[in-house]
């Protein structure tokens, strides 16, 4: 009698092991199904089943008592056999408060205070099933999928109408949360904490030294102020110093890489070279980049000496990860400025290339006189910093001061004199305009940083949630202070790098469970 028992026992945990590991709930059903109706026919002969293929509605009504009479089996075999020897639960049993009963076919049902209620039957008195148990699982996300991807709320009335499971909150949370279908709508992208202002930013030096450029446009150019004129489109570049916040701007007739290459060469004949020149992934800056790179290599194929001058007064091109404009922050600020007061200026009328120059130029100096800090309304307090006193020693909107008489000494002492405004202007910068960088005023928290290997969702903002490709992570691009912004990523053949702001990382267990399709 015990070695059959032991039997019976060892045999129903290879049927638990081998359902445990089937993905959905209905396949379970049609599995225990299957086997009941082999079971009726050639061993138990005493359950009727039908000859046909598919199983009828009596057989997947056996399967689920079945499999609902094997979890209870494996979980609460002590209380089961209390139950059914009629005897008290003890206390510290997890069914104790839940005042349990079997019903007539065995299964431990919740007595609760619903007896009297004019309710179904399975509605008074509900199924009790572990919440930790991987079919009760599989059961929850079927029906998540029955209730149309339904909410945390909706799953659980529609749950408690025939079972009553123990952390079932939890339980139902975590399967919509793990719901890839779910997780592509709701689309919380990843956003790490904001990244220490870089040394570009912080120390004094000239203006343009590190600048950042960005277009902006197209506007509408006619060719002449005559009626009907042929028009073509035309652009605006915007150079930002990241230092000062300096803004040139340049108007530009197209798009192409020579218009580009001459708006750049306008701009560092007034305002000298830069040592560092960040961009965009425009196809335009892409085109002027190759450009340089191959004059120098011409240059240095034919004369040595000149590619060497051309490289140590060059300019070093970087360009921002693909779509990730929050990397290129100031200059897209920069591009709203411009906007603000070309649309307030322009309105309907279309201006030619000489206007645009000219209104360009205007803005520019409007952009170049703000303060670069709070004024203050004191009498007594000196004027607030703008980036033209770093350009031209005065806000640039600022009238003429009368000319005083020149100081003796010559050029040396005006040279010196200049020298000392220059050093007055950046001990104020520091003082005054670095002090207000310091605080983050979003992207606060610390966020765990990606791994090679993790599943991702590429959010695509011109189509469907349910059309955004998946992606894996095949490497991670961390910063100077240890934290990963930039990754690497491989969708079918191919491979690309993506800011984490575009990604959705897929939920997982922490068992490492995969998310539910």
């Amino acid at each position: 009698m015990v070695q059959e028992e032991a039997k019976k026992e060892e045999d129903e945990d290879i049927v638990y092991t081998r359902l445990r590991r089937i993905s959905s709930f209905p396949r379970i059903l049609k599995v225990l199904g299957y086997c009941g109706r082999w079971l009726a026919r050639f061993r138990l002969r005493t359950v009727s089943f039908s000859n046909c293929i598919k199983l009828t509605t009596d057989e997947i009504y056996w399967a689920r008592t079945a499999c609902f009479k094997l979890i209870q089996q494996r979980w609460y075999g002590k209380e089961l056999e209390l139950l059914k020897k009629k005897k008290p639960l003890i206390q510290k049993s997890e069914l104790f408060r839940l005042s349990p009963f079997l019903d007539d076919q065995d299964l431990i049902r919740l007595t609760g205070r619903l007896h009297n209620a004019p309710i179904p039957f399975s509605e008074r008195h509900p199924i009790i099933l572990p919440g930790s148990d991987e079919i009760v699982k599989r059961l929850v996300e079927e029906n998540h999928r029955a209730t149309l991807h339904g909410g945390v709320q909706l799953l659980i009335s529609h749950l408690q109408q025939s079972f009553w499971i123990t952390g079932m909150r939890r339980l139902v949370s975590g399967v919509c949360r793990r719901c890839m279908r779910c997780t592509r709508f709701r689309a919380k992208t990843s956003q790490q904490q904001m990244a220490p202002l870089p040394v570009d930013r912080l120390t004094p030096q000239r203006a343009f030294t590190f600048t950042g450029l960005d277009y902006a446009g197209p506007f509408t150019v006619p060719f002449s102020k005559r009626r009907k004129a042929i028009t073509a489109k035309g652009y605006i570049a915007i150079l930002v110093c990241m230092t000062y916040k300096a803004v040139h701007i340049e108007a530009v007739s197209d798009l192409t890489t020579e218009a580009f290459l001459a708006a750049y060469s306008r701009f560092a004949a007034r305002r000298g070279v830069c040592k560092k020149l960040f961009s965009d992934n425009g196809t335009n800056f892409k085109g002027a980049s190759s450009e340089i790179a191959r004059m120098f290599a011409e240059a240095w194929e034919f004369y040595s000496s000149v590619a060497s001058h051309l490289a140590m007064q060059g300019t070093e091109w970087k360009f921002i990860p693909p779509r990730a404009p929050h990397f290129s922050g100031l200059w897209e600020a920069a591009v709203k400025s411009f906007k603000y007061h070309f649309r307030r200026v322009v309105g309907a009328s279309v201006l030619t290339f000489e206007e645009l120059s000219t209104l360009a130029a205007k803005i520019e100096a409007c952009l170049n006189s703000r303060p670069l800090c709070k004024p203050s309304i004191h009498a007594s307090d000196l004027l607030a910093l703008t980036p033209g006193h770093f350009l031209n020693g005065a806000e640039c909107l600022a009238l003429p001061e009368v000319a005083e008489e020149a100081p003796r000494g010559g050029l040396s002492k005006g040279w010196r004199l200049l020298s000392q405004l220059r050093n007055s202007f950046w001990t104020r910068w520091k003082k005054e305009v670095i002090q207000q960088l310091a605080q983050r005023n979003k992207w606060l928290e610390l966020q765990p940083n990606y791994k090679v290997g993790d599943v991702v969702i590429i959010k695509d903002e011109f189509s469907s949630p349910a059309r955004w490709p998946l992606g894996l992570v095949t490497a991670v691009h961390s910063g100077k202070d240890g934290m990963v912004r930039v990754v690497t990523l491989r969708i079918g053949g191919s491979t690309l790098m993506r800011r984490i702001v575009k990604l959705v990382k897929l939920p997982m267990d922490e068992d490492g469970e995969e998310p539910l399709e």
